[in-house]
């Protein structure tokens, strides 16, 4: 993350984070116009890759009687893994994966390319065996929340009966496990699990030999699993139809345990564990699938409860959330297929798009009727969701899917509606070798780039700058500082950024391997944030009344440039024609507006939102410009997002704005690519197709 703003240098960039399955912890207060930080800035792991929910919105009470916070630390404490059986554990085979096929389509003329569980439909007959272990777990509460949680704390998967029979034996029994015969779009796809009827409906069209290609996942039973949740990890959701609270535990926590399952399970990455949580819910979501790392090889898993048909009037029942996150588990293993963005439906009630990841199930889900269809099959109603096809992603005239349907129980009527956000651009994923967390700060014509990234060790993470020049990556680390972060490159190869020597920060420009210091005179601060092909840089200081400026340094000279009325400014770019963009800010550091400065006139920029939401786009946070008036930046969205509200933004000038979901746009060159970061990557993208 390039050092735009103060709020960034005295929160994200230098609190501790959480690297598991959710999200980073709270900031602590700002300080208005104080000196940064001067250590290395920490990690923060992307929710968006940990995993992909099945969401809801309730009341949330912590049940310890302290307040509830966005997030917390957590040590992994009170997990049990006794009674692992034999046949599951003390297994050390060599690294292996899950069966995969890659394919991709094209939007627009660019490609997006994606990986799923199975063999490749267009390559004959193949049957794929996915083992399955099924993971019941038992709650051990504090006793002092019986009363709370409707008379009791223990909560057992394995024993507990669910609508007449236990939540292990309703997933044996349901469709998720047992054949059943599927008929898609009044197509004969065969008796089978539901995870293979939908893969044949989806690419029905692309088989050779439409009766030899199968998915069959094989589950096996593991022992119950205890879990003794402490007083200060334990939450509840107040179900008004029944009058108690339903117990409900943090995702984060719940993270720790996970891994020390699968670990003690001998779980390895070509089986798939799903741990059956009951009636209890994460405090964000109800089911979850996600990988624990975004490597082919890396273990996937899925979290599941298994709820009443009372439970929250029916809002999610038996298997809804597990055969939701089965299904998007087996489009997208390892949360990185990308596509177009895509709104939440069946109905959008929103002109933002939702996500643009490969989930074929949360397009569907906003609607009780498509997400919880009722499903007759072994004497018992299950739950069932309407789940899209790969061509409501495709847009392709026509859907290759069985039926030519667009989604599993017909409820999608065509492809993907349009949404903003639905920005079509290709991209590559840029990580330093052996790093983690790459974040792209610049790039020149040439292609050249500056950012940071981090490594692992015994004293935890370490951060590095870095250059990659005429494509070899070397390590930008200067001896006897704190750290060093780069903000940009120009053409000449010339550097901007910023150091700590552990007392201050100081500008500096890099130019052939020597660093010259650049401070503003008198100024407590100075930090460089771009740099244009003549050598001109542009950054920020902050003065000896405490006062914050934005400033251009040309030859040896400074210029102080502010906006008009703001308590303080930075200018974040400037291209080869000398104007700028400038970010105003108030005395907490928070972004008032946007603008470019050229010709000595100030234009706003501000992304526009959703008209059925006004005020819920604020933060717009102008980037860097290049010499044909196209513009980069970050806005916070509150109107509809995944896993963060950041997203970032391009503006030109014949396609206006267009949103990039769940990301953040660093710098930019003249050849309309554009750098930031994305789900704990690096990436390069070009600027956006006009009109999307």
């Amino acid at each position: 993350m390039k050092r735009k703003l103060p709020a960034d240098w005295l929160t994200r960039a230098f609190c501790a984070c959480l690297l598991t399955l959710t999200i980073a912890l709270p900031s602590p207060p700002l300080l208005a116009w104080s000196l940064p930080g001067l250590s290395p800035p920490q990690p923060t792991a992307p929710a968006g890759v940990a995993s992909h929910r099945t969401w809801h919105s309730r009341q949330l009470k912590r049940m310890d009687g302290s307040p509830v916070s966005a997030a917390r630390m957590h040590n992994g404490a009170g997990a049990s893994a006794a009674g692992a059986s034999a046949a599951l554990s003390g297994r050390t085979p060599p690294p292996r994966s899950l069966p995969l096929f890659s394919g991709s389509f094209q939007r627009v003329g660019v490609s997006y390319p994606y990986t799923m569980v199975g063999a490749d439909p267009g390559r004959g007959p193949a049957t794929v065996t996915i083992p399955v272990v099924i993971i019941p777990i038992r709650w051990v509460f504090p006793e002092s929340t019986a009363a709370d949680f409707g008379g009791t704390n223990v909560f057992d998967t394995s024993t507990d009966l669910v609508d007449g029979q236990t939540a292990i034996q309703g997933i044996l029994r349901s469709p998720i496990f047992t054949p059943y015969p599927f008929q898609v779009g009044g197509v004969n796809v065969g008796k089978t699990q539901l995870a293979d009827a939908y893969y044949r409906a989806n690419f029905w069209s692309d088989f050779n030999t439409r009766a030899g290609n199968h998915i069959v996942l094989n589950p096996t039973v593991a022992p119950v699993q205890t879990l003794v949740v402490p007083l200060d990890e334990t939450y509840g959701f107040f179900d008004t139809g029944v009058g108690y609270y339903r117990p409900a535990y943090d995702p984060s926590w719940m993270g720790d345990q996970r891994d020390t399952l699968i670990a003690a399970l001998g779980i390895t990455p070509d089986v798939l564990p799903i741990f059956v949580t009951g009636p209890v819910e994460a405090t964000e979501f109800e089911a979850a699938h996600g990988p624990r790392a975004s490597a082919p090889q890396s273990q996937t898993y899925i979290l599941s409860s298994y709820e009443p048909l009372n439970e929250f009037g029916g809002e999610s029942p038996d298997i809804a959330g597990l055969a939701h996150e089965v299904l998007e588990w087996m489009n997208d293993p390892y949360g990185a297929n990308q596509v177009p963005g895509w709104p939440i439906g069946p109905v959008p009630w929103s002109t933002f798009c939702l996500d643009r990841i490969l989930e074929v199930a949360d397009p569907l889900e906003d609607d009780v009727s498509t997400a919880t269809i009722p499903f007759v099959a072994g004497g018992y109603t299950y739950h069932l969701p309407d789940t899209v096809f790969v061509d409501w992603f495709t847009h392709a005239p026509g859907s290759r899917s069985a039926g030519g349907l667009y989604s599993f129980f017909g409820n999608a009527s065509g492809p993907s509606p349009d949404c903003v956000g639905d920005t079509i651009f290709a991209s590559t994923t840029f990580d330093v070798p052996g790093g983690l967390y790459t974040t792209l700060n610049g790039i020149n014509d040439s292609g050249d780039l500056v950012g940071y990234y981090f490594t692992f060790g015994d004293s935890g993470y370490s951060y590095h700058a870095f250059a990659r020049r005429d494509g070899v990556v070397r390590n930008m680390d200067q001896p006897g500082l704190a750290f060093v972060e780069l903000s940009a490159i120009n053409d000449a190869g010339e550097i901007s950024g910023y150091y700590s020597d552990g007392t201050t920060l100081h500008g500096l420009i890099l130019t052939g391997g020597r660093l010259q210091t650049i401070d503003y005179p008198g100024a407590i601060y100075t930090v460089l944030l771009n740099i244009n092909s003549l050598g001109d840089a542009v950054g920020e200081y902050l003065d000896s009344a405490s006062s914050l400026h934005g400033f251009v340094y040309r030859a040896g000279t400074f210029k102080t440039v502010d906006v008009p009325g703001a308590a303080g400014t930075l200018v974040s770019g400037i291209n080869d024609w000398g104007a700028l963009t400038l970010i105003a800010l108030d005395t907490g550091g928070n972004p008032t507006g946007s603008y470019v400065l050229s010709g000595g006139r100030f234009t706003a920029v501000n992304f526009p939102g959703d008209p059925n939401f006004p005020g819920d786009i604020t933060g717009t946070s102008v980037a860097a410009l290049d010499d044909f008036g196209r513009l980069i930046g970050d806005f916070t969205n509150q109107v509809l997002w995944t896993f963060t509200p950041d997203d970032a933004f391009a503006l030109q000038p014949r396609a206006g704005y267009q949103r990039l979901p769940s990301a953040q746009l660093e710098g930019m060159n003249n050849r309309g690519q554009m750098v930031g970061t994305r789900d704990g990557h690096g990436f390069i993208a070009n600027m956006p197709v006009a009109g999307h």
